[in-house]
């Protein structure tokens, strides 16, 4: 990514690593500036923000890291906000605050830091995309259903759409965390 007369480059290597690096544009040696796995780069109308994390096994963690806009170089860094999770996916809203989804938690991020929307638990069902009407209604994309995040004063309403060859479905001892088993019929 472009960046301050050089280029911000970030690894993901799951468990075996990764980093925020920054490299001038004349070519010369990169400065790391984190050894956080990068998964994005946002760029929003507060500064250049990194999304990093980790999730595997019994690691879940991740960041919004704010790389400076100014000031001497290489940047500097700062954590915006502490993600409690690994970022799944995410979405600019319509005043340019970043939503994330991680397994557990909506979360919106904006240059004050950071507010937990709405918290649940996804576990491995594992969040492919995101996106927000301008009502409010979030709607996140996973293996086997769409969930449908609607606002409630301060909350939200969750349901989910799934096939119609498929109204309802539960996890069974026997199957992996992501596979379900459809049991026809009316939703319950």
């Amino acid at each position: 990514m472009p960046f301050r007369g050089g280029t911000l480059i970030g690894r993901n290597h799951g468990e075996f690593g990764g980093g925020l690096w920054w490299v001038a544009r004349d070519g010369g040696r990169g400065t790391q500036l984190s050894d956080e796995n990068v998964h994005w780069f946002v760029e929003t109308s507060f500064g250049m923000v990194a999304l990093t994390g980790i999730d595997h096994m019994n690691v879940s963690q991740g960041q919004a890291v704010l790389v400076a806009a100014s000031g001497p170089l290489p940047p500097s860094i700062s954590v915006l906000a502490d993600l409690q999770g690994a970022p799944r996916v995410f979405v600019l809203d319509e005043a340019g605050n970043i939503l994330v989804m991680t397994a557990t938690q909506l979360i919106r991020i904006s240059e004050r830091g950071s507010e937990t929307l709405f918290t649940t638990d996804y576990g491995l069902t594992g969040p492919t995309s995101i996106v927000k009407e301008p009502s409010g209604t979030v709607y996140v994309g996973m293996r086997h259903f769409i969930t449908r995040l609607t606002p409630t004063g301060q909350s939200f309403e969750e349901d989910w759409l799934v096939p119609a060859d498929c109204p309802r479905f539960r996890r069974e001892s026997g199957l992996r965390d992501v596979d379900c088993k459809c049991l026809g019929g009316a939703p319950s």
